[in-house]
């Protein structure tokens, strides 16, 4: 038996625009809500807190099968993996583990906007989110329905004309050329690859979490963030590739705005030396 994750989860499909995203709203009413992401992330005003470690499991084993897809408002990863191979991660402040969904990024029309989260006011030059689903809940979608339902961990990348560490956006990138005719809606098999190649570890560093939202409609708010305190490199070549996809609504990048606290906390966790 294979466990496959290669749907798309594009519910509100081309739908919406980031030309006007405070519209959203309007059609998807949770974007409006209190627990709304990304947030600017103010770390002189995150309340420290202790958790347990943030533990991987599963990450190091290629999976069966990779899919890119270009859904129209970002690059997808999903995966196929052989039963009870799926990848997971538990700890910090996840109650139980926490099941591998599928891998996103989010660019900017240049190298100095592109992350969703700010940290202390500052945009940086791209975002990728590694989604998963709390396991006890079964699949994505009922997930989603609760407050704890997803886990999302959020890494920021700062561009540079040096090449950067990251082989898994190389291969990712180096598998869909030409990106050019990578258009919405289509999709390619690439090499499977272990998600570690995602250089996926941030506990060195310690890590911010708060509790919010997906960041594109519905906005459905049942999202548990990680966000790394280290910020990435990404060769600025790479970006240029990021931006060469062709996105719905003639969108020429794919973040959303930050959105109100609304007095939420945010936690910072210190690293682990």
């Amino acid at each position: 038996m294979e466990i496959d994750n290669s749907h798309i989860h594009g519910t509100a499909s081309s739908q919406f625009s980031y030309k006007s995203p405070q519209e959203w709203s309007k059609q998807f009413p949770t974007c409006g809500g209190r627990r709304q992401s990304p947030i600017n992330i103010d770390s002189r005003n995150s309340q420290i807190k202790e958790y347990p470690p943030i533990r991987f499991n599963g990450y190091g084993k290629a999976p069966r099968s990779m899919n890119v897809t270009n859904d129209g408002h970002t690059v997808e990863i999903t995966t196929t993996w052989a039963n009870q191979e799926v990848p997971t991660i538990s700890g910090g402040p996840l109650n139980g583990p926490y099941e591998f969904e599928e891998v996103h990024f989010h660019w900017g029309n240049n190298n100095h906007v592109g992350s969703e989260h700010t940290i202390n006011g500052r945009q940086f030059s791209l975002e990728m989110h590694v989604v998963h689903f709390r396991k006890s809940y079964g699949t994505f979608t009922e997930a989603l329905k609760h407050g704890d339902g997803i886990a999302v961990l959020g890494y920021i990348f700062f561009g540079t004309s040096n090449s950067d560490n990251n082989e898994g956006i190389r291969r990712l990138l180096r598998s869909t050329a030409p990106q050019q005719a990578f258009g919405p809606g289509e999709s390619e098999l690439i090499s499977p690859f272990p998600l570690t190649f995602f250089n996926l570890d941030f506990t060195r560093k310690g890590y911010y979490t708060y509790l919010g939202s997906l960041t594109t409609p519905p906005c459905t708010e049942s999202v548990i963030w990680l966000v790394p305190k280290s910020i990435r490199n990404i060769d600025s070549r790479e970006l240029a590739a990021f931006r060469s996809f062709p996105l719905d609504n003639e969108d020429d990048h794919d973040y959303r705005p930050v959105r109100p606290l609304n007095g939420r906390s945010v936690f910072s966790v210190r690293g682990i030396k």
